[in-house]
């Protein structure tokens, strides 16, 4: 057995090592040292770090390569849509709150909408109904915070995205790089919602095409 074969016998019983090269919290040098003394062992011979090191860095290659087509598929079939006209009111809540707010709720018009994100402690809700922030800001319940003209970038993923890992990191990541503040985050099995300033929808879209275009390279 070579050593990149044995380095990869033993990545593969040990997953966290992969996983901690890929993420930078172990670099290459610190991860070949590490597995050094198992690679003797089972080759019962002397070798070096750089050879360790080597076959860890083809690893890595094959590994993000395989990862690579099965996320870029999945972002293939991804569509957006795009809401306006949102309220994001931050609570500090208590149990009797989220009744208060649920009763509140059921006051909507047809077709507004109403999302609630939930902490150990403080508590999102997110509406475009005008009435409903008002209501919430005058129950008595302790409003933190509120953001007006907030917009949500809406991802539809398809199926296969379900098990495919990284696709929503990468939506996420990319936002970020084109300067977008994600507010706040719903996900439901097949939906991501990025609560935003209406006036970062362009470099939403921005983000959300490169990766589109990026995976016909």
């Amino acid at each position: 057995m070579s050593i990149s074969q044995t380095v990869e016998e033993i990545v593969q019983e040990q997953p966290m090592l992969l996983w901690g090269v890929e993420t930078g919290v172990l670099n290459y040098s610190a991860a070949a040292e590490y597995i050094r003394p198992s690679v003797e062992r089972r080759l019962k011979k002397k070798v070096s770090t750089e050879s360790i090191l080597m076959g860890l860095r083809r690893m890595h290659l094959v590994h993000a390569k395989e990862v690579g087509k099965e996320l870029y598929a999945a972002i293939g079939g991804c569509k957006y849509s795009i809401e306006n006209g949102f309220t994001d009111i931050i609570i500090d809540y208590t149990m009797d709150d989220l009744q208060k707010i649920s009763k509140l709720a059921e006051t909507a018009e047809k077709g507004e909408n109403v999302s609630i994100i939930m902490g150990f402690k403080y508590a999102s809700i997110i509406t475009d109904s005008a009435e409903l922030a008002r209501n919430i800001e005058e129950s008595g319940i302790k409003v933190l915070d509120r953001i007006d003209n907030l917009a949500i970038f809406r991802i539809k993923l398809p199926k296969n995205a379900v098990e495919t890992p990284g696709v929503i990191s990468i939506f996420t990541s990319e936002f970020a790089k084109k300067g977008v503040n994600i507010i706040e985050l719903e996900s439901s099995y097949l939906e991501i919602g990025y609560v935003i300033a209406e006036e970062e929808i362009e470099k939403a879209l921005d983000a959300f095409h490169f990766l589109k275009n990026r995976k016909k390279l």
